[in-house]
């Protein structure tokens, strides 16, 4: 037996062994070992790696390959050629797409194998993405080695071709004309082939740059002392500028001059020559300098003196200019362009020491600020004079709206941004200084900070709740509903000791946006010029105020709509895909609410809205700090439609506009004296967009989406969008019929194909402007297919053969018409019966036919195809049915046939333009009435809708009715009014597009009331109230009319009205309440209405007087008990006071007892109870009880006894309890001490 199990066992093991052996997966890991080791042989001997893989796969198959002929067959199917493609020239800063094409003699039969590619990406740009389709298994990239690695899948097509996309890297390494080289290496082939190809981009841009050059002298001087700042801006599209590697700036002053003093930078002064002969200053600077580069923070300068023996008083220095040079990488010399100043006029000697200078700072001179304009400046330069050598204790530069009558202007900023700046006399002296605000609430001054002049110092002002506002050495947060209103500078001490040298000079710099409206009056005035007024002070060493020198700014501020927006896209996509763009709305008013938004987005061409998916919103909220803020629905709030623009020609692109209409006010993000968001970017939505293959030809060099923002609210229709001009720029579409600048931004996609023939089909109705993917056409309309055809094969391909067959689907097409073509070399053939292009019966007649083919001999490189399709909606289609299908080709190329499918295009049916509106009105007073619910049937009486509801103002609206009669029948009135159930006919036209109005009137119900009379405290219903009814004029309508026993009362019969019910009579026990109940019947009331009225219960008293039967003498100490008619105990415990009473308030009427309950001390109790009764018109029952008294002591005794009652219920049957309970405790001792007995005995 052990032996047979042993047996067993190993015909077990064998059995799951062999299974191992011969699984799928065990017979692939050896064929890989097999083909391995002959990979290594192959290689040793020269062999034909190819051949020796396929004969060890087919060898399975009973197919082998023995001839040499076969052999040289599958060696020459295993070559291949390669081929790299891109864009000739890029601008310095943009992304680039390249395109691979693979070309062999591959066949589905023999295969091309292993084909691995590796692209070399070059300097300057880095890898972005490859597009994914079937002939790609995967792709890797290697960033250090710059090598993108793309291994293909067997390929069994002749042509194949991809594209992969790169973003541009380093451009500061690049130079105008500098040459990349993109080069692409496969793997070898049998016949030790390395197929491989280059394509080489030249990179373009500019080198234009200027020198800016500014003068500043110090306020109060005699602008001898003059201080000249140097900037190198870009002149030229930032975007297209090329980084330079070595700028020099060269200024030749005039002989005469004296150079004070230089301010390297990040650079180095040269100075040669002098007074005599006249000074060259070169700055030069070998560092990378481009267009997003800024030498604002701390730009070069010389200061120099002006000698008066040199100019005179009375004349100006001469103008001076400045010469730039600059070097790229490429070791190229470029000249920029010059900048030239000339600085003020020499003044005579004064013995003035303080000096104020007010300026715009932002370059706007005289022009306005217009409000809701970011980043506008003011800027104040305070200095003591140079006319004197004495120190000084304090200087203080002022600017606030409680002085100098500048409430006005401060009310019209507001400032976000301040920069404190001292001169680099002050720096050296490092003295202490103070900066303090004000804000409109009041005019108190709030220390800011303070710290050395040895450093300059920076301010944020924003609300509390504000986040990503400008960092700052000090941030500040405000109150809401404050701005600020004013700031004050102080350095030194007035109290301490003088060390303020003369020249010591304060710059201030504000940064604000300007409000049209005042802050607190809400009023604008874009003709005034709004006057502000700073002053500069100071302590003298003596500690004496020193006579402070003031400086006027004035501004106009205009209004402005500052509406912007936001566009985001993907970096790259593939023709073919679904994607997503974001587009937002944004007001960055800093008081207005607008009405009316508008958003067009306009997509690049060959990119279509997808309207198998929904636009959503961003979020249902805007993020923080506007959680408040809900973004509107689509439909509910906003409404989106579609538009073209272009095609104007045959070489203006066509595209698609998705329309945004903002009915919701587009709220404040950036709010004066609101939390807000520096980046906030409003009211945002995903739009899904569809890539068709056409958008890859049209958009070779990047896919830019646009997104275009205004109002159209007529409150603001004079006003423009001054904003920004980063935010602006012109309407070029006419999208605003108001005004010339709008909102507007951009955003680029690289384009991916996956290569070959490129197969676009698009719809559109008659009536329709241009093509789309998805089209509508109403029911009999006509409307046409356009079939696309472009050649992106690197050759003519010929035998172009194309198949389309009619959708369908959910109702039958045919052609409307003889087909059209851009190419009069093409055969077009029509067929009523074919299923694909070899089958059916084709003929040259188009009519009825529900297919055609087309035939064309060849199609050149670069060359395109359209076919006009013209069909028609059939009378028996619905609304909102949809046809969509897509058609395909095949072709020759290379000796080898290969085939397209286009993307699907849609044609939907409209709904009807039928419409119908219903009015419910009242049928005397005529008031429109809301809840009327209807049933919509058609002339058959069968229901089209149902649950069909009158609105708030009395109306339903039936649309995408089709021609035809129809009828309304009520199913529920409103409330309080008749169901009519007539039938309310109407008849919707054929073609008709306005609304049909029918009206349908309801007889009010005549209304009803019901009273309700109950106890003011307890709720009960009270019967026996007696009330009258009087109307509008309190004339008496009816009376004696009285609740009944549940305390209702019910008045019927009461037409429309304001009527009033007064009580005339109380229930019994009840005070009146005469107060007139006023109620209105009318259509909004409701039949019946309930009104509840109370009373409330009149109280009595009871008052007992316990005395001495003998004497009368009062006694002290009784205690009673009181109960009802029911014997229901009222109040207990009632005890005699010392005077013998005691009283029990709030009785109501009726009959009661009284018992003794505890006789006074030395009495004999009186057992017998006291029946009383309480009656209307006696306020208060007054009792007297006598006690007579007891005679021993004994008989105390044995009265108190006797006295002392046990309550009726209770007592026996807790003694019997009692029994019980010791009956068992006794049982339980017994049964316990025998158990110990037993266990005693044990």
């Amino acid at each position: 037996m052990r032996k047979f199990q042993y047996i067993s066992r190993f015909i077990l093991v064998v059995i799951l062994v062999s299974q191992m052996i011969f699984s799928p997966q065990v017979v692939q890991a050896l064929d890989r070992a097999v083909f391995v080791e002959e990979l290594d042989l192959a290689s040793e001997k020269n062999m034909d790696v190819t051949t020796t893989r396929k004969k060890s796969a087919e060898e399975p198959f009973g197919q082998k390959i023995n001839s040499e002929s076969n052999k040289e067959e599958l060696k020459t199917n295993q070559e291949y050629k390669v081929e790299l493609s891109g864009p000739a020239n890029l601008s310095v800063s943009s992304n680039g797409t390249y395109e691979i094409m693979v070309k062999s003699m591959a066949t589905p039969q023999n295969t091309l194998d292993d084909v691995v590619l590796n692209v070399y990406i070059p300097e300057g740009y880095e890898y972005d993405e490859v597009v994914q389709n079937s002939y790609i298994m995967e792709s890797n990239y290697d960033s250090d080695q710059r090598l993108l690695t793309i291994k293909l899948n067997n390929l069994a097509q002749a042509v194949v071709n991809f594209s992969f996309t790169v973003t541009h890297v380093d451009d500061a390494a690049k130079y105008p004309n500098i040459e990349k080289t993109f080069f692409v290496k496969g793997t070898s082939t049998p016949l030790g082939n390395t197929p491989s190809d280059e394509t080489i981009t030249k990179i373009i841009g500019d080198i234009d740059y200027k020198v800016n050059k500014s003068y500043s002298v110090p306020p109060a001087s005699n602008n001898r002392t003059v201080t000249y700042a140097f900037n190198i801006v870009s002149e030229g599209e930032p975007l297209n500028q090329f980084i330079t590697k070595s700028q020099k700036i060269t200024d030749k002053l005039p002989i005469g001059v004296e150079i004070i003093s230089t301010n390297d930078s990040s650079g180095i002064w040269e100075i040669s020559g002098d007074s005599s002969t006249g000074i060259e200053a070169v700055w030069s600077r070998n560092a990378d300098y481009g267009p997003n580069s800024t030498l604002l923070g701390d730009q070069p300068s010389i200061t120099v003196n002006y000698p008066k023996e040199n100019f005179p008083d009375y004349t100006k220095p001469p103008t001076n200019t400045a010469e730039l040079s600059l070097i790229d990488k490429d070791n190229q010399n470029y000249d920029g362009k010059p900048g030239n100043v000339q600085s003020l006029g020499f003044l005579p000697t004064s013995g003035s020491t303080l000096g104020i200078e007010k300026k715009a700072s932002d370059g706007s001179g005289n022009s306005p600020w217009y409000s809701g304009t970011w980043s506008r400046k003011f800027g104040i330069s305070g200095s003591y004079g140079t006319n004197t050598v004495d120190k000084i204790k304090e200087l203080t530069i002022t600017d606030s709206a409680y002085e100098y009558s500048n409430q006005e202007f401060w009310n019209h900023v507001n400032l976000y941004l301040l920069n404190v700046s001292f001169n680099s006399v002050l720096q050296v002296e490092d003295l202490p200084y103070t900066v303090e605000y004000q804000t409109t609430e009041n005019d108190t001054w709030h220390v800011g900070a303070s710290g050395t002049t040895a450093n300059n110092t920076q301010f944020a002002f924003a609300t509390i709740g504000s986040i990503n506002w400008q960092n700052a050495a000090y941030k500040i947060f405000l109150p809401k509903d404050e701005i600020i209103a004013g700031f004050r500078v102080k350095v030194g001490d007035k109290n301490g000791e003088a060390k303020i040298p003369p020249t010591s000079q304060i710059d201030v710099d504000t940064f604000l946006i300007p409000i049209y409206k005042d802050f607190k009056t809400k009023i604008g005035d874009g003709e005034k010029d709004y006057q502000n007024t700073a002053a500069i002070s100071g302590v003298d060493e003596d500690g004496r105020d020193i006579n402070p020198a003031t400086a006027v700014f004035e501004k106009k501020i205009k209004d402005s709509v500052p509406i912007a927006t936001t566009v985001k896209a993907p970096s790259s996509f593939k023709t073919g895909d679904s994607v997503y763009y974001t587009a937002y709305i944004n007001n960055l008013s800093p008081t207005d609410s607008y009405n009316e938004g508008r958003m067009k987005v306009v997509l690049p061409t060959g990119v279509f809205l997808d309207t198998t998916k929904t636009i959503e919103r961003v979020s249902a909220y805007l993020p923080a700090p506007y959680l408040d803020i809900e973004i509107p629905k689509i439909g509910k709030g906003v409404s989106v439609t579609t538009d073209f623009i272009g095609g104007q020609n045959e070489t203006e692109p066509v595209q698609q506009v998705v329309c945004f209409n903002f009915n919701p006010p587009l709220p404040l993000t950036r709010g004066a004296g609101l939390a807000s968001d520096r980046w906030a970017e409003g009211f945002g939505y995903t739009i899904p967009v569809t890539i068709t293959n056409s958008a890859y030809k049209a958009n070779k060099t990047g896919a830019k989406v646009e997104s275009w923002a205004y109002i159209e609210d007529p409150l603001y229709d004079q006003v423009p969008n001054a904003n920004f001009r980063t935010y602006i720029t012109d309407d070029s579409n006419d999208f605003d019929l108001n005004r010339d600048k709008i909102a507007y931004s951009s955003a680029n996609s690289q384009v991916q194909s996956s290569g070959g023939l490129l197969l676009t089909k698009l719809s559109k109705a008659d009536s329709d402007l241009e093509y789309q993917i998805d089209s509508q056409l109403e029911v009999g309309e006509q409307g046409s297919w356009k079939l696309l055809i472009e050649n992106t094969l690197a050759g003519t391909v010929t035998d172009l053969k194309l198949f389309d067959k009619l959708p369908q689907a959910e109702f039958e097409t045919k052609l409307a018409g003889p087909i059209i073509s851009s190419n009069t070399n093409v055969k077009i053939e029509y067929s009523s019966n074919a299923s694909d292009y070899d089958t059916g019966d084709w003929t040259n007649n188009w009519k009825d036919a529900t297919a055609f083919r087309i035939s064309l001999d060849q199609l050149e490189i670069d060359s395109s195809l359209k076919i006009i399709v013209p069909t028609k909606i059939p009378s028996s289609a619905r609304a909102n049915q949809k046809i969509k299908n897509s058609f395909s080709t095949s072709l020759s190329f290379n000796n080898k046939n290969i085939s397209f499918v286009s993307n699907e295009a849609s044609m939907a049916v409209k709904n009807f333009p039928g419409k119908i509106l219903l009015e419910k009105i009242d049928k005397d007073t005529k008031n429109t009435l809301q809840g009327a619910v209807f049933e919509l049937q058609n002339k058959n009486g069968e229901i089209v809708q149902s649950n069909l509801m009158t609105n708030e103002s009395g109306e339903l609206v039936v649309n995408g009715l089709a021609p035809g009669d129809y009828q309304f029948i009520e199913q529920k009135a409103p409330v309080g009014y008749e169901l009519d159930q007539t039938p309310l006919t109407f008849t919707i036209e054929k073609g008709q597009t306005v609304a049909s109005k029918i009206s349908a009137v309801n007889k009010r119900t005549k209304g009803s009331i019901l009273l309700e009379k109950v106890d003011e405290d307890t709720k009960q219903p009270l019967s026996g109230a007696v009330f009258e009814l009087q109307d509008e004029n309190h004339q008496v309508i009816e009376k004696n009319m009285i609740t009944d026993q549940t305390g209702r009362l019910v008045i019927n019969d009461l037409s429309p009205g304001i009527y009033y019910v007064v009580e005339t009579s109380a229930p019994k026990g009840y005070t009146l309440n005469n107060e007139p109940i006023r109620f209105e019947v009318n259509d909004k009331t409701h039949p019946e209405q309930v009104i509840t009225i109370t009373n409330k219960a009149k109280n009595y008293a009871l008052r007992v007087i316990k005395k001495d039967k003998q004497d009368d003498a009062v006694l002290s100490g009784a205690v009673f008990n009181v109960y009802d008619s029911k014997g229901t105990l009222i109040q207990k415990n009632l005890k005699t006071d010392k005077n013998g009473v005691f009283t029990l308030e709030n009785l109501k009427e009726g009959q009661y007892q009284l018992k003794e309950i505890t006789p006074p001390k030395g009495y004999q109790i009186d057992t017998k109870p006291i029946d009383f009764t309480i009656r209307e018109g006696n306020r208060t029952v007054s009792i007297n009880v006598y006690n007579s008294r007891l005679e021993s002591a004994d008989a105390v005794q044995n009265q108190s006894t006797s006295s002392t009652q046990l309550p009726e219920t209770g007592e026996q049957k807790s003694f019997c309890l009692i029994f019980m309970e010791l009956t068992i405790i006794l049982l339980g001792g017994t049964v316990m001490i025998r158990k110990n007995s037993k266990k005693n005995k044990l």
